[in-house]
């Protein structure tokens, strides 16, 4: 399986924090894991302008179902990569749940 950090996790690791240590029981080390990716690809660019219309409520075939959400453009873009990669997102924080089992599966690490 792919996962993908969204930066809160990296920062936790840079820090050294409890939520690092909780990443490292899963995995032998982060370094290892890491790896770069295209974010101007066809296929991202049009996972990012889905989701960003998708989290406005803007999608008449995939209505939100709930009020629009607000991502930030760094979000969008860890969203769409995630996305197209198959990635399960690991992050700390709800920004991504209202795309959970719709365009990616998001994995929570309390912090």
């Amino acid at each position: 399986m792919i996962h993908q950090f969204d930066t809160n996790i990296v920062i936790h690791y840079l820090r050294e924090s409890e939520v690092m240590r909780q990443v490292e029981q899963q995995l032998d080390t982060l370094l290892d894991i890491l790896n770069p990716i295209d974010i101007w690809s066809e296929d991202i660019l049009e996972r990012y302008a889905e989701i960003d219309a998708f989290s406005q409520n803007k999608l008449p075939a995939r209505p939100l179902g709930l009020t629009a959400r607000n991502m930030g453009k760094n979000d969008l873009w860890i969203a769409a990569t995630a996305s197209i990669l198959g990635a399960q997102l690991i992050t700390t924080d709800a920004d991504f749940d209202h795309l959970g089992g719709t365009f990616l599966k998001v994995g929570r690490v309390s912090g």
